[in-house]
């Protein structure tokens, strides 16, 4: 809602990663107060006040109105500016191959092309919906997790990102219980799956109706996918259900992909 409901302000939401589980380090900070640099955001909304954006706040150069959600809806209000219409829909954070935190501009067009684009390869249907918990913050999440199913008018499920991490099999309850028939992760989502989740925990397990697993977001690695289908083939998982994928933040997201219904082929490039 706060990031709708930036949009139409006018305003261009900046989405930044959040804050690591086990505390703040500086250099989360440093990256994150170098993206409210380069983008010269003027208003931080946060969940909660926290020691975070109070740094954020006490480091960013220029001047900065930190609120929450909650006290923007009992009248809290930024200083006035006049803004215009952007072609830019959001920014999003991209390490790149360079390793070094990166703001990405994406326009309302670039996001529309990539997300018709994906409709027609992954046969796309009226019934189908979708469980995610790639954070938000990546292009994974936002754009082919939500966006996607905003787009496509389909049922999004959004489970918390450190939540599955912890307790994988929540996923695949979460997509045996709703239905679901698309769900997306990256390589080290499924690979986390196949060695946490408690054989224990997955009797009555039925993934059937799983017919699109997006592997995207990392290096997409053969054995993953290899050893997830092996561990839950029995619960009904298809290896005809994986799409590899290569996403850029760059592309709004998925660039290639495998269609769903083949069986991936991997190799090994060998420099001379």
């Amino acid at each position: 809602i706060t990031f709708l409901g930036i949009q139409m302000s006018g305003a261009i939401p900046v989405v930044l990663n959040p804050p690591e589980a086990d505390g703040t380090t500086g250099e989360y900070l440093r990256a994150q107060v170098r993206i409210l640099e380069d983008t010269k955001a003027r208003l931080i909304i946060a969940s909660e006040y926290s020691a975070t954006t109070r740094l954020f706040r006490r480091h960013v150069s220029h001047q900065t109105f930190v609120s929450t959600p909650r006290d923007l809806l009992k009248g809290a209000r930024p200083p006035a500016r006049t803004m215009a219409v952007s072609p830019i829909a959001a920014i999003l954070v991209s390490a790149g191959m360079e390793g070094h935190a990166r703001p990405i501009p994406l326009s309302h067009g670039d996001i529309l092309a990539n997300l018709r684009a994906l409709g027609e390869p992954l046969g796309v249907e009226p019934q189908d919906s979708v469980v995610s918990w790639a954070p938000l913050s990546s292009a994974l999440g936002l754009i082919n997790g939500w966006f996607f199913s905003l787009f496509y008018a389909l049922p999004l499920t959004i489970l918390d990102t450190a939540r599955i991490l912890q307790q994988p099999d929540l996923w695949l309850w979460t997509v045996a219980q709703t239905n679901a028939t698309i769900s997306l992760a990256p390589d080290s989502g499924y690979d986390n799956c196949s060695r946490k989740a408690p054989a224990g925990a997955l009797e009555g397990l039925d993934l059937t109706r799983w017919r699109v697993a997006i592997c995207a977001g990392e290096f997409v690695r053969a054995g993953t996918l290899r050893r997830f289908a092996e561990r839950f083939s029995p619960f009904g998982f298809s290896r005809y259900s994986f799409v590899p994928a290569y996403a850029l933040t760059e592309a709004a997201g998925i660039l290639l992909l495998s269609p769903p219904g083949r069986i991936w082929l991997s190799d090994q490039v060998i420099p001379p």
